[in-house]
Parts: structure tokens; sequence; C-alpha cells
């Protein structure tokens, strides 16, 4: 994650790094599943997944937060990011 609103700078999440971290805990099966399946299951983590290599193949170096916090919410299944889901974002953006 990049930038910083408090210093006006507008925070956004490099596609890079969140495709590897998200690559990590699809590979993570410490918990018996891969922990991706079970915050989005199959095939939300696979969309999500497919989407993130999208926006990487035509070029896309970074989403806004609000951009990559609706993805996450459209595969988890919420019309709105709620509190379980940002704390996700938060892990997955590095704060």
């Amino acid at each position: 994650m990049k930038g910083s609103v408090e210093h006006g700078a507008p925070e956004t999440v490099n596609v890079d790094y969140a495709i590897d971290a998200l690559r990590r805990l699809q590979a993570d099966n410490s918990y018996g599943a891969p922990r991706l399946e079970q915050a989005f299951g199959k095939s939300g983590a696979k969309n999500l997944l497919r989407d993130m290599y999208a926006a990487q193949r035509i070029g896309v170096d970074s989403l806004t937060t609000q951009q990559f916090a609706k993805l996450l919410a459209k595969y988890a299944g919420v019309p709105a990011v709620g509190g379980a889901l940002y704390a996700g974002y938060q892990a997955l953006s590095g704060k």
C-alpha cells in the first residue's frame, strides 16, 4: 500500500503485491483448506485472482483502496465492506 490520506497522498494498493499476497493465502492450507477459499469460497477465490491477473495483464500498476475494497466485497458476497472484510483488506494491503 502506498500513500497516506492523512498527508494528502491518495492510498493505493500495488497490484503485483496484492497478487503475491493472495497467492500466499491460496497456498496456505494450515487450517484444512486454502485460506483464500475459506474467505471467498472456491469460485470467489478463483475469480478474485482472475480479475487481479487481468488487471496486471492490461498494465494496471495499482488500484485505489476503494476499488480494491469493492473487488474484495464483490467476491465476499456482501453489498458493503464490513468489519471482517476490512480487516482482510488491511492484512492484504500490508497495514
